[in-house]
């Protein structure tokens, strides 16, 4: 009987567990059609090992069926064209199903009349062959899956392959299906071992209308046509777009076929070039496009029958020259069916659109990068086929990695940099290294050139650099080019200045007269581009080089500064890091003195700057002052509030740098000014110049502080048990905004305020309080607070209340066992419910009926309680095994039901 009972009780929790693992109808945020993705919008987190949406892609959902199953975003080694990450289904800690799904609206769509095409690339880890792992469609969440296509049907291990127009619309239509406004598509995947040994990827998931209705197609019952970027991404300097052409015959009543049909690309944009022998056909022959020196595409498809569709893929290089959109438009054509252009699905402007795509905008100058701002990643790998990665967080920024090498660029936070005397600093800097093998790293600061004259304008490049015992190399330097069709000029080499386990600090490198001086001359454009390089072959801490603080920027000239001599020396000085201050942060400001270059050659004798006060705002850190030369007089001991560096001579053409920090008292939103001055035994003093202001010379330079974000605490009310009917104060410690606190009530049928901080208790149950607090020109709006608390029917304590959660004034407990009557189901307890007592006629007061047998039957009181039979019904027990032979019954038919119950809920 005991193992019988057991077993149901097990199969009964096994099915709720089931039941409540499966995702019926919990769904992501609903996608628009078309849909192309590759992942890369994925934000953090970037591993998932529960249910969820995915964060920064709408629509997409991930699920399992038990724990030790991970979807991951990956990014390390796994190359597949255009992408930064692909979505990766592992099972890396047990036997478990992965689903990766896409709920799209396609409520407009009719299946009968509407092609939906879904392709996709995937990966297989050497996952072996299971009947989970497959790609399925369904038109509703209610409705049940349909099979799309097995992931393991002619896709060989450790290769991409490729999915193309899979027509979705017809496998709905076969089962009686029809699209909805959640409409979705999984991806599956089970087995039992990680990656590198299972386990598949995916990529370049696009959904898409095979055609649509403002094609420019003379005979569009007879062929329509578009063309899309397929990555769709951002496009930078040397990254190659994919173009995925989709040529169909749509299916009616006509069955014409299309005759010898034919896709051309004659022209391409004059930013984008044809990637020779990209061109891929899913029928006919590429005459155009394979052979070396071809400039267009051409492909003749052969027929196109009625209802059937061809795809055609190329690839053209962006060559970078700014921010501006771009398009690419093809014609077709057939025997039967006049030339007409290409459509770009994604645009709605009523006629045959060109495909475009848009080119990043590079910084503008100055630029002061400490690389604060950067997303710390693990390691950011080089995209395929040495294309560049946008630095998130890094305007202007992009990494280069040697195409099938190891190299990597990483942020780290484990390095400070020595002019501060490894104390304070940015909290990041940019590192590249090898750590499993040889190769090339490189970090391009893509900048606006355009307007400045490189004979006339004085460009400076500063940075500072760590040597991580890195050996010398040919490739180990700083390039720049003028614009991205120039040859790189190099203007330092890391190798000849290497100074292993140490911070070096190059400063005022003029690219302007780099660029000048180039064979042939450059200049420059609006995306010129500097280059960081390093290679080799073990990973930092016994190679590589990080970066810190570059910066570049126009020399002041003569115009911007107050200089009585200003053939001789002119100076700048700025916020460095150039943000908005938050309360505890310190400010690293930067003084450039530069003695230019001229035809007197005079040089500045014994000059120094000076910075005799600050403002009340804030204080000058002592310790923090470094100077690329001469001696730092005043500023580095802690009494000291002014700065004096002697710098010594600074020869015609040279100039120095002067670092140091301040840290505020913060005040609340202001501006705040400082300026220092600059003198020398054959220049008068003069002030500094603030070089991203253009109001006239001898600037000061500005800094901001930003607004204080509090939180709001300690939120109580005046009464330590709440009553129903009753009134209580409610309070909190805010900020110091000028803005009072504003009380409110989550659960008005339980608690409301009456006045601005008088809550009345309307009935029994859970009471949620809220505090808001707004800003002001100090304090940003307070992080809210909530109090949640029980409200009681009756006015004992409940800390003394033998049933706290309902009304029981008279403290009346019949057993004597704690638990008020009123709150307690077993008055007598024994361990037969006061409910089955008093429909079958026992006393809930007397305990000794537990024991009695009214009908006879052999079972008592207690024990037809626990079968939950009738006590005064007599029942069989033909097997002589303890139990009524009703429950038996019952228990076999619950057992033989589950399998089917369970089914229907998963259908």
């Amino acid at each position: 009987m005991t193992n019988l009972y057991q077993c149901t009780i097990f199969a009964l929790r096994l099915f709720c567990i089931l039941v409540c693992l499966t995702p019926v109808g919990v769904q992501a945020q609903t996608a628009t059609l078309p849909i192309y993705e590759s992942f890369d919008s994925a934000t953090l987190p970037l591993v998932y090992g529960d249910a969820s949406g995915i964060h920064g892609l709408p629509g997409w959902d991930y699920s399992n069926d038990m724990p030790g199953c991970q979807l991951h975003f990956r990014q390390d080694a796994l190359k597949h064209p255009g992408s930064k990450f692909v979505a990766t289904l592992d099972n890396p800690q047990a036997d478990c199903v992965n689903h990766l799904t896409v709920t799209f609206n396609a409520a407009s769509l009719n299946v009968a009349t509407d092609t939906l095409l879904l392709s996709f690339d995937w990966f297989s880890h050497g996952d072996e062959s299971d009947v989970e792992d497959m790609v399925e469609v369904r038109g509703n969440p209610s409705a049940p899956w349909i099979k799309v296509i097995d992931l393991h049907e002619s896709a060989p291990n450790f290769v991409w392959n490729q999915a193309r127009d899979i027509n979705l619309s017809a496998l709905l239509a076969n089962a009686s299906q029809a699209f909805s406004a959640q409409t979705q598509v999984r991806f599956s995947q089970s087995d039992n071992f990680p990656i590198p040994t299972d386990g598949i990827s995916l990529d370049d998931v696009s959904i898409e209308l095979a055609a649509s209705a403002d094609s420019e197609s003379a005979s569009p019952e007879i062929l329509l046509a578009k063309m899309v970027n397929y990555q769709n991404p951002n496009i930078v300097s040397g990254q190659q777009i994919e173009y995925k052409v989709t040529i169909l015959n749509p299916t009616d009543l006509g069955a014409v076929d299309a005759e010898n049909a034919v896709f051309e690309l004659t022209d391409f944009a004059d930013v984008t070039e044809l990637v020779v022998g990209s061109v891929m056909t899913s029928q006919g022959v590429v005459v155009t496009g394979n052979t070396a020196g071809d400039t267009s595409v051409r492909v003749e498809l052969g027929d196109v029958s009625d209802g059937a569709s061809a795809t055609v893929y190329f690839k053209a290089e962006a060559t970078f020259d700014g921010e501006f959109e771009f398009g690419n438009q093809g014609s077709v054509s057939a025997d039967n069916v006049s030339a007409f252009l290409t459509e770009d699905p994604t645009r709605d402007s009523g006629s045959a659109d060109p495909t475009l795509a848009r080119f990043v905008l590079p910084i503008q100058l100055p630029v002061f990068e400490s690389f604060d701002a950067a997303v710390v990643s693990s390691g950011y790998r080089p995209p395929a086929e040495g294309g560049e990665l946008l630095l998130p967080g890094l305007n202007g920024w992009t990494y280069v990695g040697e195409s099938g090498t190891p190299g990597r660029i990483a942020l780290r936070t484990d390095f400070r940099r020595r002019f501060i005397a490894n104390t304070l600093g940015s909290g990041l800097i940019l590192s590249m290294d090898n750590p499993s093998g040889g190769g090339i790293n490189r970090s391009v600061l893509t900048f606006d050139g355009s307007g400045i004259n490189v004979t006339e304008d004085q460009v400076l490049l500063s940075f500072d650099w760590f040597d991580h015992g890195d050996e010398g190399d040919f490739e180990d330097v700083v390039q720049i080019r003028g614009s991205s069709r120039d040859k790189w000029v190099t203007l330092y080499s890391f190798a000849s200045n290497s100074n292993n386990g140490s911070w070096s600090s190059v400063r005022n490198i003029d690219i302007s007269s780099a660029l000048a001086l180039a064979n042939p001359p450059q200049g420059m454009s609006d995306a010129v581009q500097i280059r960081f390089s390093q290679t080799d072959n073990f990973p930092i801490n016994t190679d590589g080089i990080s970066l810190e603080d570059v910066t570049v920027e126009i020399a002041p000239k003569n115009s911007e500064t107050d200089s009585p001599v200003p053939e001789v020396l002119i100076a700048s000085m700025l916020d460095y890091v150039r943000q908005d201050v938050n309360e505890g942060d310190s400010l690293e400001y930067k003084v450039s003195i530069i003695n230019p270059k001229d035809e007197l050659a005079v040089v500045a004798q014994s000059v120094v700057f000076e910075l005799p006060s600050l403002p009340e705002e804030y204080e000058v850190l002592a310790g923090s002052v470094f100077t690329s030369q001469g001696t730092v007089t005043i500023g580095n001991s802690p009494e000291d509030q002014t700065i004096r560096v002697e710098l010594g001579d600074l020869s015609d053409g040279n100039s120095a740098a002067i670092y140091f920090r301040a840290t505020p008292k913060f005040l609340g939103t202001l501006s705040f000014y400082n300026q220092g001055v600059v003198s020398a035994d054959n220049v008068v003093q003069f002030h500094t110049q603030d070089p991203t202001r253009t109001l006239g010379p001898s600037e000061t330079t500005i800094a901001r502080f930003a607004r204080i974000q509090r939180s709001i605490a300690d939120l109580a009310i005046d009464h330590t048990y709440p009553v129903k009917g009753d009134t209580a104060m409610v309070s909190a410690t805010g900020t110091d905004s000028i803005e009072p606190i504003v009380y409110s009530s989550d659960t008005p049928s339980i608690c409301t305020l009456v006045s601005a901080q008088t809550i009345q208790f309307l009935a029994r149950g859970t009471c949620t309080v809220r505090a808001n607090q707004a800003g002001d020109a100090v304090y940003l709006d307070a992080i809210m607070s909530t109090l949640t608390f029980l409200v009681d029917n009756d006015t004992i304590d409940d800390a003394i209340d033998n049933c706290p959660l309902q009304a029981n004034e008279d403290q009346a407990d019949f057993e004597g066992d704690g638990i008020g009557d009123v709150c307690d189901d077993d008055d007598d307890g024994d361990g037969m419910s006061d409910a089955f007592e008093i429909a079958n006629g026992l006393n809930p007061r007397n305990s000794f009926d537990r024991d009695a047998d009214p009908d006879g039957d052999g079972f008592t009181n207690g024990q037809e309680a626990a079968f939950n039979t009738d006590p005064n019904v007599a029942n069989e027990d033909l097997n002589s095994n303890g139990i009524p032979d009703i429950t038996e019954q019952l228990q076999q038919r619950t057992i033989q039901s589950l399998p089917a119950v369970y089914q229907l809920l998963l259908d």
